[in-house]
């Protein structure tokens, strides 16, 4: 009786471990979608410009950004919500962030270069880094 009672409060500790995030990872585990996403931001040229962690580059960081307000070059205001981000992916032109050149990921991504099913999957990393504090 004893012995099945140990086992159970081990069955209990590790469901509650691994319900509160513990493991031995302290990593969000990524959807399928964000898994694909962060795969393709390293074999395309995404990491060339933009970080995962708030350092500076030549392109905004990915951390923080799903969600929050970016004010553009044309000093406007817009919230960087899935079809922003996604728009921004597939037509890199259409808007630069303030204090970025503007035209410089449009030579890196090229027209078609992303599909609209890989820039989902990017949206989706992009999405899973909105809870990461940029670095300062």
């Amino acid at each position: 009786m004893a012995h099945a009672r140990a086992r159970l409060l081990a069955v209990v500790v590790a469901l509650g471990a691994t319900a509160c995030g513990g493991g031995s990872s302290s990593k969000p585990q990524l959807s399928s979608l964000a898994a694909r996403g962060a795969g393709l931001v390293q074999v395309k040229p995404c990491l060339v410009c933009h970080t995962t962690n708030g350092g500076p580059a030549a392109g905004p960081t990915f951390s923080g950004l799903a969600g929050s307000r970016v004010t553009l070059a044309d000093r406007t205001t817009v919230t960087a919500d899935d079809a922003y981000l996604k728009r921004s992916i597939l037509d890199p032109g259409a808007q630069t962030v303030a204090g970025f050149p503007k035209g410089l990921m449009a030579t890196l991504v090229k027209p078609a270069s992303v599909t609209p099913v890989q820039a989902d999957a990017i949206v989706a990393y992009i999405d899973s880094l909105a809870g990461v504090k940029p670095a300062k």
